[in-house]
C-alpha cells in the first residue's frame, strides 16, 4: 500500500472518530482546590474503563484546613456507557444508594456527571451552544444548555490557561467553567451557582492524563 494511501486512511479514521457523538473518554483524574460554601474543600475526578465496557466515573469531595473537623468526605458515582454513539448512565449513587434513571426517559438522556463530559467533547468540537437532557436523581429529567461565552486566561493551582468560558445548567442551577484546549478540553476553573446565588468555586490543582 503506497504511503499516500495509507495517510489518507489515518486520516479518514480520525475525521470518523471525531464526528462521534461524544469523544471516547480515557482514564484520567483530574484534582481541584477550592470551597463549598465557606469550607475549603479538594475535589478529585477520576473516569475509568470497566472490563464489560461500562464507565466509572466518582467525584470525591474531601474537606481540608479546618474545614476537615466539622465535615465528612462525599462520593458521588455515576456507572456510564455508550448507546447509539450517546453516552448514557446506567446508576448513580450521591451517597444514598445506587439509582438507576426512571423508565421513560428521553434517549440520550445524562446525568449530572457524565453531562460534562459530553459538553467538553461538544465545545472540542467548535460547538457554541447545546442542549441537554439531564437527569438529576428526580423523576424526570431536566432541560439543560450548554453556551460558550469567549476565552480567557484562567489563573489555577497548576498554573495559567488559555481557556474557552462557559455556562452549563439550568435557569436555576448551573455551573461556569473555563475549558482548556491544552488539556484536551478538560475543565480548569468550576464555578456552581444555584438560585443566583455561588455555592462552590473549584480550580485545577494537578492532573493525571
Amino acid at each position: 500500500m503506497r504511503v499516500p494511501t495509507l495517510l489518507a486512511l489515518c486520516l479518514l479514521g480520525a475525521c470518523s472518530l471525531a464526528s462521534a457523538a461524544d469523544f471516547v473518554p480515557q482514564d484520567h483524574g483530574l484534582r481541584y482546590l477550592g470551597k463549598e460554601g465557606r469550607t475549603p474543600v479538594v475535589v478529585e475526578i477520576t473516569l475509568s474503563e470497566r472490563l464489560d465496557g461500562t464507565f466509572d466515573y466518582v467525584q470525591w469531595t474531601g474537606p481540608r484546613s479546618w474545614g476537615a473537623w466539622f465535615n465528612e468526605p462525599r462520593t458521588v458515582r455515576a456507572r456510564l456507557r455508550y448507546a447509539d454513539d450517546l453516552l448514557v448512565p446506567e446508576e448513580v449513587d450521591t451517597g444514598q444508594g445506587a439509582a438507576t434513571p426512571p423508565t421513560g426517559l428521553p434517549p440520550g438522556t445524562l446525568d449530572a456527571l457524565s453531562v460534562r463530559l459530553r459538553a467538553r467533547g461538544d465545545i472540542a468540537r467548535g460547538l457554541k451552544i447545546a442542549e441537554y437532557q439531564v437527569w438529576n436523581g428526580g423523576e424526570r429529567a431536566e432541560h439543560w444548555t450548554m453556551e460558550v461565552t469567549g476565552a480567557e486566561t484562567v489563573a489555577t493551582p497548576n498554573g495559567n490557561y488559555q481557556a474557552l468560558k462557559f455556562r452549563l445548567g439550568s435557569e436555576s442551577e448551573w455551573i461556569d467553567g473555563w475549558s482548556a484546549p491544552l488539556l484536551t478540553f478538560h475543565f480548569v476553573r468550576i464555578d456552581t451557582w444555584r438560585d443566583g446565588r455561588k455555592v462552590s468555586e473549584l480550580s485545577l490543582d494537578d492532573k493525571q492524563l
